[in-house]
């Protein structure tokens, strides 16, 4: 209210009821919501502009820790893997309480750290493993499916098909 009288925007631009003084009033007021906006925005933009890249560094930083683990995991699984192949084809004993744990580790790390397809194809040779039927050139192809899988998982993609890997496969060769 400027002097009793009340005033409006449509009064500011007739010009009527208000004098220059409380024009400029208005416009001071105006212009200090205005400051304060863009203050606003200012630190709005200096917080995402600081938060921001620090968030992504630390998701690189953790994506890295994660494939690093991956390695480890799929690293213990091929060796475990490896040690039981060859005590089997050298039929020597690979029970007890100790191989046992070792292996159940190593399966225990696939289970935190291999990709979906990696899981899929180690459950789908173990099943097959577990029936009656002993067809080592089935169980080669289903092996050879998880070594496949873990590359597809550690490097994204692979040009490697399992014909490539039939050599390098333990059940295949020695």
């Amino acid at each position: 209210m400027a002097g009793g009288k009340k005033f409006t925007l449509q009064s500011i631009r007739k010009g009527t009821n208000v004098s220059s003084l409380s024009i400029g009033l208005i416009l001071a007021r105006f212009a200090q919501r205005g400051l304060l906006v863009i203050e606003i925005i200012v630190a709005l933009i200096a917080v995402f502009g600081a938060v921001l890249p620090y968030l992504l560094q630390k998701n690189k930083e953790l994506n890295l820790k994660i494939a690093e683990q991956k390695r480890e995991a799929y690293a213990s699984f091929l060796k475990n893997f490896t040690e039981i192949a060859v005590a089997v084809m050298h039929d020597e004993d690979v029970s007890g309480k100790d191989a046992d744990m070792e292996r159940m580790l190593a399966r225990d790390q696939l289970l935190l750290y291999a990709s979906d397809d990696v899981i899929k194809a180690y459950d789908a040779w173990v099943r097959y493993a577990d029936t009656e039927k002993r067809d080592f050139d089935e169980e080669g192809k289903l092996v050879s499916l998880i070594f496949l899988a873990i590359r597809k998982d550690l490097l994204g993609k692979t040009k490697v098909t399992t014909e490539h890997l039939d050599n390098l496969n333990p059940f295949n060769r020695g």
